[in-house]
């Protein structure tokens, strides 16, 4: 079994938990911790989707793009 994801996709559930988790630190301040790792998630997973294709490579190798 695996986890098929793509770059857009990952935002968008990683604003989701996000989301989510800056509702829970209200009541259980240990969910800072998960705030903190899905902003850095959702930065890097930005990043990836902005600069996708700017280098001529793209984030996949060819071989794998073509799939």
């Amino acid at each position: 079994m695996w986890l098929k994801t793509n770059e857009c996709e990952e935002v968008f559930v990683t604003l989701s938990a996000l989301s989510d988790f800056v509702q829970k630190v209200n009541n259980e301040i240990y969910y800072w911790k998960w705030v903190f790792i899905a902003i850095h998630n959702l930065v890097q997973g930005s990043m990836v989707v902005a600069l996708r294709k700017t280098d001529g490579f793209g984030p996949l190798k060819e071989s794998s793009e073509k799939k």
